[in-house]
């Protein structure tokens, strides 16, 4: 009778590529195929342990979790960051243009586009990331 080594199977189901998420992490279906190849492979006198088996489990769902939290985590923080561009309409800034020259005007509207929060500033559009110094509105 021939038995595969578990490491042997291991490195066989780590050599396929495996389908990544933008973040380049594995998924549960990866980690689901990875551990029954380990099982189908095992030894029969030397069954891979209850325990590391629930063990493996439990990571896997808080691994879950965690991912779940950091994405709402992403969200609210994509939201705050909003929401303090907002508070710069109606008031006068600095930013920095493509080319390194200071821009300083009015903040008219405030806008989202895809991942980048931008600041209109006299018809043209200055991602935040530019802004220098914001000026206290004179009375």
């Amino acid at each position: 009778m021939h038995v595969t080594s578990t490491a042997d199977s291991t490195q066989e189901v780590l050599s396929q590529p495996a389908d990544q998420s933008s973040s380049g992490s594995l998924q549960r279906e990866d980690f689901m195929m990875l551990l029954l190849t380990q099982l189908k492979h095992q030894d029969p006198l030397k069954p891979m342990d209850d325990e590391a088996l629930m063990t493996q489990f439990t990571q896997l769902n808080s691994l879950e979790e965690l991912q779940g939290i950091h994405k709402k985590i992403n969200l609210l923080s994509d939201r705050d960051t909003l929401t303090e561009a907002a508070g710069l309409i109606g008031k006068t800034v600095t930013v920095s243009d493509p080319a390194g020259e200071q821009i300083h005007g009015l903040v008219t509207s405030v806008s989202r586009l895809g991942e980048d929060i931008t600041l209109t500033i006299g018809g043209t559009d200055y991602p935040l990331s530019a802004l220098i110094r914001v000026q206290q509105e004179q009375a």
